[in-house]
């Protein structure tokens, strides 16, 4: 809603593709989160996408690692981007 209220259509539809490519890449489902170098690991950590695959990762393999913190980053998105996004939506 933040990019459909802020942005022209052509360029929002363009803008969400290339946020879906580097959410994909970065989340750890192309290129895994440990073979990147290290700032680029710690934004792919703070990502839903890169905590939403490591949650997953871990409910699948029964590593017994509990991704906590995961859990808190996809809270933290899960509050804070429905708030930036209601603050800066505009109906034309």
């Amino acid at each position: 809603m933040l990019m459909a209220g802020t942005l022209r259509g052509e360029i929002n539809l363009a803008a969400q593709n290339g946020l879906y490519l580097v959410m994909l890449l970065l989340g750890g489902m192309v290129i895994a989160v440990d073979k990147l170098p290290g700032a680029l690991r710690a934004v792919a950590l703070a990502l839903p996408s890169g905590a939403l695959a490591d949650v997953l990762r871990d409910a699948v393999s029964h590593t017994g690692e509990r991704p906590g913190l995961s859990w808190v980053v996809m809270g933290a998105w899960a509050v804070l981007t429905p708030v930036v996004a209601a603050r800066a939506f505009r109906w034309e």
